[in-house]
């Protein structure tokens, strides 16, 4: 490899970890273009893929909730929404077809994300979310 090639692809690694990201109550707010950055950025990334449907609006102050119990318990892991309506790319991508879905990404593990397949609240995503962050520490991740 070049040189420059080199240098180019070293100055896109680094400004995908320098890059900023807009939050709503602490919560990421990601979309098609930042979420390859912040999956990089973040070593155990929740990512909640919200398409708005009510479903969507019912399970928002879980969500939220998880995060503040979450983040005061000291977790090892990072909040963010994906809102499906605006970012079709990262829907198809992730094979998203269920509103509102929750996926697990745990940086550098070839078989994340994982997604969250439980009941639709608060203590039941906790649960899981200890666990996966378990297992991914377990493996070094």
């Amino acid at each position: 490899m070049k040189i420059s090639h080199i240098l180019v692809f070293s100055a896109l690694f680094a400004l995908s970890y320098c890059m900023t990201f807009n939050t709503n109550q602490g919560i990421i707010i990601t979309n098609d273009a930042t979420l390859d950055s912040a999956k990089r950025a973040w070593k155990h990334l929740l990512v909640n893929f919200d398409a708005g449907c009510r479903w969507c609006l019912a399970f928002r102050p879980f969500y939220l909730g998880a995060y503040k119990q979450a983040k005061a318990n000291k977790y090892d892991a990072t909040f963010a929404q994906l809102d499906l309506k605006k970012n079709p790319l990262s829907k198809a991508k992730y094979k998203v077809e269920h509103h509102p879905t929750q996926l697990f990404f745990v940086r550098f593990d070839p078989k994340s994300p994982y997604q969250y397949k439980g009941t639709k609240n608060k203590d039941g995503l906790l649960t899981w979310l200890r666990q996966r962050i378990a297992a991914a520490k377990a493996k070094g991740y």
